[in-house]
């Protein structure tokens, strides 16, 4: 089953590839941006190889940041946390009842979805929030010899009850995104179209552009494809204050010296 997987995600990159090859300029640009957004992705769900070494891990997390790169926004989430290379960076697969691991709780609430605080600098959640939070998350493992994905073990979870961001029952993974997405959904929508206008504008975001972002993103239900839609196809966008406004990043400046020297 481990090599069906990897033929999989080989069969994508095949894909791409040819696609890119007789094809005209829109196919081309359309696999490259989803290139560009899986990169940006990358280094919002990020993770290191040198932690988990294992190079199909790095394949298969490459994979999610492909497949998800435009779509629903709170399935990345729910798939981001069970990911193998996931599990092994943040110490999902450490994270038992009785001893929990809160590395990836936290992660979750400051980096991957709301931030420390909301746009008026009110706190989005408490450490309590996160030590509850990482007691819902226990049971997950990797599994190495067979699929090489997250595997769940009902005998290392936590079935007590948690209250998190005010809510309280016996919460177990599948409860998390709801719960987040529920109780933050406006701080997440907020949170998240800034980083995209900062990875495709400027780093100090335009307020009212922001804004307009964040209600899209509330309103599609937290599809990404209309929130980067609308920001590249608007006005602002092709504003003279904020064009070449970006330093690119080494990634950026090589991959562009490689598509033109290929040209």
């Amino acid at each position: 089953r481990q090599n069906d997987r990897l033929a999989e995600y080989q069969w994508e990159v095949y894909r791409a590839m040819l696609s890119d090859v007789g094809s005209d300029l829109l196919d081309r640009t359309a696999v490259a941006f989803r290139e560009r957004l899986a990169l940006f992705w990358s280094n919002h769900f990020v993770t290191e190889q040198e932690v988990y070494f294992f190079s199909p891990f790095l394949a298969l997390y490459w994979q999610l940041m492909r497949t998800h790169a435009l779509g629903d926004f709170r399935q990345f989430v729910y798939d981001v946390g069970i990911d193998p290379a996931m599990l092994i960076y943040l110490n999902g697969r450490e994270n038992r009842s009785g001893n929990p691991n809160e590395n990836y709780a936290r992660e979750l609430l400051e980096l991957f979805t709301m931030g420390i605080t909301d746009s008026s600098g009110a706190a989005n959640y408490t450490q309590q929030d996160i030590v509850e939070l990482s007691r819902a998350l226990t049971g997950w493992e990797v599994d190495f010899q067979g699929t090489l994905d997250g595997i769940f073990y009902d005998f290392w979870h936590d079935r007590g009850s948690k209250t998190i961001l005010g809510r309280t029952g016996a919460w177990g993974y599948d409860d998390i995104v709801p719960i987040l997405f529920e109780e933050r959904a406006e701080q997440i929508a907020d949170f998240i179209s800034r980083k995209i206008y900062r990875e495709f504008v400027y780093d100090v975001p335009s307020e009212p552009v922001v804004a307009q972002m964040a209600a899209l993103f509330l309103q599609s239900g937290f599809q990404i494809e209309p929130v980067v839609r609308a920001l590249l196809n608007s006005a602002h966008f092709f504003d003279e204050a904020v064009i070449r406004s970006r330093i690119k990043s080494p990634v950026e400046r090589s991959m562009g010296l490689w598509t033109t020297l290929q040209a």
